[in-house]
């Protein structure tokens, strides 16, 4: 609207832009809650109904495709909520203040997956983005309903990541019907100590007990771990694999290298030099979780994440109890070109063993 009637973009909130060589960062964009909903324990009146819905018609929908255990499928991101009450090491939560949570009405979810659904037909499978999926059970519980009295969960998957000790069996009982297929959990790592560190509030038996549900409702169980955060070495990184190694009812995981984003306490320690975490690279271009590693952790150098990271890979999908699964998601071509994948990393693996005598570095 500014744009078209030649106003000022330094005016509208939310707004930040390059002016020339300048950085023009406009007012936040700021939504206050106006009440508590009565009878929940949301702790807002659905502020972010307020927001109107993505511009999804000015993307090439089509080319969206996400592997489930259904198969490949067309998949749109979608919204419950905004924030997350925690403040993990990693996280810049505190800084950006999204420890505040902010919701919108399960009415209008469901008004928004059938907009999808009736614009792009051939989207059946959403991605909920929610920091924290499970996080007012009432409010997901809503929501399930809702898709189950629209028979939209007759047409539609969806997903999401939640904490693992947010988990029960009624809830997922519902949200199975409703269409969940697959739920994600931030486990890092196994070791106690570490876990302290970074301010992880999940007991770690939680985690097995939330897997076992899944498995029992037949929802994929997704485990993200995180190497390299203060604490770490070879032996917490083992223990970790061997935990996820023996654990056949989680399907998929992910390895990435722990990043000192600005704006966390991990930037704070790595920058200090604290807790044995030094930082080896301030140049932004290179954080990423993905083969890069900017911090030396112990004894752990950069290279040694990245080894790691591979030696993860290779020790989860190198099992072929997770193959079948990995087929379904991905197809017959997707699975032959992930397992050329861990064969690729398994053979630098072999090739890093094999050298490491005559480079006069034994694997610690």
């Amino acid at each position: 609207d500014t744009l078209e009637k030649g106003g000022d973009l330094s005016k509208v909130p939310g707004l930040i832009y390059r002016k020339g060589n300048e950085q023009v960062v406009g007012q936040a964009a700021w939504i206050e809650p106006k009440e508590k909903v009565k009878g929940s324990n949301v702790n807002d009146n659905y502020a972010m109904d307020e927001f109107p819905l993505p511009a999804r018609h000015l993307l090439p929908m089509k080319k969206y495709h996400l592997g489930t255990i259904h198969g490949r499928k067309h998949f749109t991101a979608i919204q419950t909520k905004r924030g997350c009450p925690w403040t993990c090491i990693f996280c810049a939560s505190a800084v950006l203040n999204t420890t505040r949570v902010i919701t919108r009405s399960p009415q209008s979810i469901v008004a928004e997956i059938k907009e999808v659904i009736a614009k792009f037909p051939f989207v059946t499978h959403f991605y909920f983005n929610d920091d924290v999926l499970f996080l007012f059970e009432a409010h997901i519980k809503e929501v399930c309903r809702l898709l189950i009295a629209e028979g939209l969960n007759k047409k539609i998957t969806f997903e999401g990541a939640t904490r693992a000790n947010q988990v029960n069996e009624p809830l997922m009982e519902l949200a199975k019907e409703a269409g969940l297929s697959r739920l994600a959990f931030g486990l890092e790592t196994v070791d106690t100590e570490m876990r302290k560190t970074m301010e992880k509030k999940v007991p770690l038996l939680d985690y097995g007990k939330a897997a076992d549900i899944c498995e029992k409702y037949g929802v994929e169980a997704y485990f993200s771990v995180m190497l390299g955060l203060p604490g770490e070495n070879r032996k917490t990184v083992s223990t970790t694999l061997a935990y996820l190694r023996q654990a056949r009812n989680i399907y998929q995981c992910s390895f990435s290298v722990a990043i000192p984003y600005p704006g966390t306490k991990f930037n704070d320690i790595a920058v200090a030099g604290t807790h044995g975490v030094i930082l080896k690279d301030k140049d932004f271009s290179n954080y990423k979780r993905y083969g890069s590693a900017v911090t030396q952790v112990g004894d752990l150098t950069p290279q040694d994440l990245l080894d790691l990271q591979n030696e993860g890979f290779v020790s989860i999908y190198s099992a072929p109890w997770r193959w079948i699964p990995m087929i379904k998601r991905q197809g017959v071509l997707g699975f032959v070109l992930l397992m050329f994948r861990v064969f690729n990393a398994w053979r630098k693996i072999l090739m890093k063993e094999k050298l490491q005598p005559w480079l006069g570095h034994p694997k610690g």
